[in-house]
């Protein structure tokens, strides 16, 4: 009996879906890691807007240049 085509395709794809899913469990590790280092990253964006909220912008400026001023000889 031949199975409608749409039948295939479903079939063909849980399949396709069931191999990603067992891969997923070896990259589950990966994940957290990834997200752990992209949270500590928001916490040091964060936490250097916060600290900045009171210097002028001027001020910013020349630090960053004199920064880079230090970081090129």
């Amino acid at each position: 009996m031949m199975r409608e085509p749409s039948m295939l395709v479903r079939e063909t794809a849980t399949e396709k879906l069931e191999e990603r899913q067992h891969d997923w469990a070896y990259l589950k590790s990966g994940v957290v890691i990834d997200i752990i280092w992209n949270m500590a990253f928001l916490v040091v964006s964060v936490s250097v807007f916060f600290s900045e909220q009171g210097r002028e912008a001027r001020d910013t400026v020349e630090a960053v240049d004199n920064w880079l001023n230090k970081t090129n000889k």
